[in-house]
């Protein structure tokens, strides 16, 4: 009896695990896809093999060390045969004209501009996450407006054919219109209700989620958007000496410096010192010794090949610099647009919330009217479409309210 109480109870546990459901507002949404992303994972990632190419590069400091071994066979004086070591050594670059600090200085610029990269990557998931989320509250809401339509045209449908019914003079082909319209709504209602089901999938995808779980998206309002605390002057400055984006501009130019001096360091020498212990292979003829080396070589002549690549990587840093240039002066231009498009959109959202109330307010009077047969179908169904028509109007405008502050808020990082 225990056993199969037991028993009961993992399967209600179960059931209970599998219709847990998860509420996020926009800012859970955000917050949740910046760490569950896949593709965040993956630069997550790439900028760990960053950082071991920087360890890689420094590494290119230290000496390094080999052993050689070799099969000795009977004939050596020892009389046994096997394997034994016969050369230990270590070697070390003493100078190689600056390619071994360039090189990891390159390799830290690569794994800064990675870090960069890193957060616009954030920002472009950020973006389909606010897409998907306001589709989701627009099919909601477009489903309800349905749902709604159906229930009264079912009323309207059940009125006409009592009156029909009753022998009152009502033409047929007004009840059939009424049905047909029916029809229509309900296969819009399912279409929207697969789109929700599809968008939800997609939404799961972007913050990691599974596939199972149930998603419950809370309503936006736009009042929470705070422009007050924005300063265009001030927020230029900042972005220009502290933003992303002016930062990889700079730092390219660095990795082109980079290239320069590997190129110069072409023409300078190498050298190298070494140091072995050889030791005895067995052979009469054949001591062990202590080896220690310092080489220098210096290419002197290479039909100008050298030459080629330092101008051309001073051509790269150049094509960097104008590159920067650019990309600076545009990183002030879409701040200063943002910041214009940001206060438009708000405006533009507020006049649409009063014209969503008009839209509610006038559906409202037409379902009256049509309930009471002051209106035909047209009207009441163009008063219909016109609030599904303004709802979504004023989901998009927040949308991209949101989507604004967001890019904005990117320039400024």
């Amino acid at each position: 009896m225990k056993r199969r109480i037991m028993g009961a109870a993992l399967i209600v546990l179960s059931v209970a695990s599998l219709s847990y459901g998860r509420e996020l507002d926009l800012d859970g949404a955000l917050d949740l896809a910046a760490t569950g992303n896949p593709d965040i994972r993956i630069k997550e990632l790439e900028g760990r093999k960053r950082e071991l190419e920087v360890s890689k590069d420094k590494k290119e400091f230290l000496p390094v060390v080999s052993a050689r071994t070799m099969y000795l066979p009977k004939e050596n004086k020892d009389g046994d045969d096997g394997w034994a070591p016969t050369f230990v050594g270590a070697n070390l670059p003493l100078y190689t004209g600056g390619i071994r600090r360039a090189n990891l200085a390159k390799s830290r610029i690569d794994m800064e501009i990675q870090e960069r990269e890193m957060e616009i990557l954030d920002l472009d998931i950020k973006e389909q996450v606010v897409f998907q989320y306001f589709d989701i509250l627009n099919t909601k809401k477009n489903i309800e407006v349905n749902k709604t339509l159906i229930e009264t045209l079912n009323k309207q449908r059940d009125r006409l054919s009592g009156l029909y019914e009753g022998g009152r003079l009502i033409p047929k082909s007004e009840l059939l219109k009424v049905e047909s319209d029916i029809l229509k709504a309900e296969a819009e209602l399912y279409t929207f209700e697969q789109t929700l089901e599809v968008e939800k999938y997609n939404l799961k995808i972007l913050l990691g989620l599974e596939m199972e779980e149930e998603l419950t998206l809370s309503a936006f309002d736009y009042q929470e958007v705070d422009l007050s605390v924005y300063e265009i002057e001030s927020n230029v400055n900042t972005a220009l000496a502290l933003g992303n984006r002016a930062d990889i501009e700079r730092l390219k130019v660095e990795r082109a410096e980079q290239d320069v001096k590997i190129a110069r360091a072409e023409f300078l020498p190498k050298i190298n010192a070494a140091a072995a212990y050889v030791a005895d292979e067995g052979y009469e003829d054949y001591e062990n010794d202590y080896v220690a080396t310092i080489s220098a070589t210096w290419k002197l002549f290479d039909w100008g090949s050298n030459f080629d690549n330092l101008n051309q990587s001073k051509i790269g840093l150049e094509q960097a610099e104008i590159e920067s240039r650019r990309g600076l002066d545009n990183v002030e231009v879409e701040l200063r647009s943002e910041y214009a498009n940001m206060n438009s959109l708000y405006i533009l959202t507020e006049s649409e919330e009063k014209n969503l109330a008009i839209r509610k307010e006038n559906l409202r009077i037409d379902t009256m009217r049509y309930d009471g047969g002051f209106i035909g179908s047209f009207e009441y169904l163009d008063s219909v479409t016109k609030l599904s028509q303004a709802e979504s109007e004023f989901f998009r405008l927040q949308r991209d309210l949101v989507l604004s502050e967001i890019r904005y808020q990117d320039l400024l990082k």
